[in-house]
């Protein structure tokens, strides 16, 4: 098993940003179609069961594709040829979502393709980068693309709807982010690790230690009640907080600028301390969403997005820092599909849910149900540590 600060051979920039790009596709989609179409459906009349149900739609596609994607890299030894397909696919469902967006069961469709098409992007970025830069580096090179193209996304979507020529454009411009990442995925070969071929999915799935699943849990739980908050956020903020277009535009975008400033720092914070900042940062989103209820105002809103997004810097760099430094690297591309595996689980249990409660209760009512969930998930990843440091006493 490698350790997180083992040097490991670098490769040079064009490799590196050739790394980067899949993640920086991927959450570019996030900040522009992901954060806006709540908004953009709920103004073509849908409710916010159909509402939560399209992220639902997307999730579940994306969601054991995460894994698969993750484990076929290591298997066959081309992740850049699942990013080049898979970029392309999310192209076209997105272009799809504009021109057929009157049809819900087409729309409910290409969200299903999207999911599938990104599946692969996030574990073969973190892989190749985590692989070619060592674990730290590599987790950091991945989270500071994501969070870049969080913020890009949703800033290029926020000028769009409040002063531009309609969301519509902003889907676009996604559209072409992910055509041109998938270009550039199809002249480029990541690393690749091998040594698993004989032993299958099943095989590359069990070498997994068991507490690395009790962190991905945490995140799970945590995302059942963050992701039903988050399915909805423009709404929730322009809708029900009475919060202005461009202030929503404003704080949507805060969040992944802070993760984007929050990440070196996150970096140097993790070494040794990985799963107690894990821990600490699950609980920290529950003060979030207090903040939305007691400070429904933009610059509340705005305020609570800046937290937020450091907040989740450090889950991302500490959660995935834990899990590659306990896995083998023989599985490095499975390992890097397994925070994602249980962010988009817990995403889906969350929308399936949040939709008809908010229905039947409120928004508001759910987000501060969440307050306590985000604790228990806190909480829960903290048993890991008890875990792991009872099978060294006994060993």
């Amino acid at each position: 098993m490698m350790d997180a600060a083992s040097p490991e051979p670098r490769t040079g920039r064009r490799g590196v940003a050739r790394g980067m790009l899949p993640a920086f596709a991927y959450f570019y989609t996030v900040g522009s179609v992901g954060f806006w179409i709540p908004l953009y459906l709920r103004e073509l009349g849908w409710n916010y069961s159909l509402v939560t149900w399209a992220a639902t739609v997307y999730f579940a596609v994306l969601t054991p594709s995460t894994i698969i994607s993750g484990v076929l890299a290591d298997l066959v030894g081309r992740p850049n040829r699942l990013v080049c397909i898979g970029l392309s696919l999310n192209a076209l469902a997105v272009e799809t979502i504009i021109a057929l967006h009157h049809n819900t069961s087409l729309v409910f469709a290409a969200r299903a393709i999207q999911g599938l098409g990104l599946s692969a992007a996030l574990p073969v970025a973190l892989g190749s980068l985590s692989l070619s830069q060592g674990v730290r580096r590599g987790v950091g090179l991945t989270a500071v693309a994501s969070a870049s193209g969080m913020a890009t996304g949703s800033i290029v979507g926020g000028l769009a709807a409040a002063v531009g020529p309609g969301l519509e454009w902003t889907f676009h411009t996604a559209a072409l982010v992910s055509l041109v990442a998938a270009g550039a995925a199809c002249g480029w070969q990541p690393p690749v690790t091998g040594g698993i071929a004989r032993r299958g999915i099943l095989g590359a799935v069990v070498l997994v230690p068991g507490d690395v699943w009790v962190v991905a849990a945490a995140l799970v739980l945590r995302n059942v009640f963050a992701g039903g908050v988050f399915a909805v956020l423009p709404v929730l903020f322009h809708r029900v907080l009475g919060v202005g277009l461009l202030a929503t535009a404003i704080a949507l975008a805060a969040n992944p600028l802070a993760q984007t400033m929050a990440v070196p720092l996150a970096v140097r914070m993790t070494r040794g301390r990985e799963l107690a900042l894990y821990s600490a940062s699950l609980a920290l989103t529950g003060l979030v969403f207090h903040a939305y209820l007691t400070w429904p105002s933009a610059e509340g809103v705005v305020i609570a997005q800046m937290f937020l997004g450091a907040d989740y810097a450090l889950i991302m760099v500490s959660g995935n820092s834990y899990i590659l430094s306990r896995t083998p690297e023989e599985i490095r591309y499975t390992s890097s599909s397994i925070y994602n595996l249980a962010f988009n689980t817990g995403w889906i249990l969350g929308t399936l849910i949040a939709g008809p409660f908010m229905d039947a209760y409120s928004p508001e009512a759910w987000v501060s149900l969440s307050r306590l969930g985000c604790l228990a998930a806190g909480l829960l990843a903290s048993s890991a540590g008890i875990a792991t440091g009872r099978r060294r006493d006994n060993g």
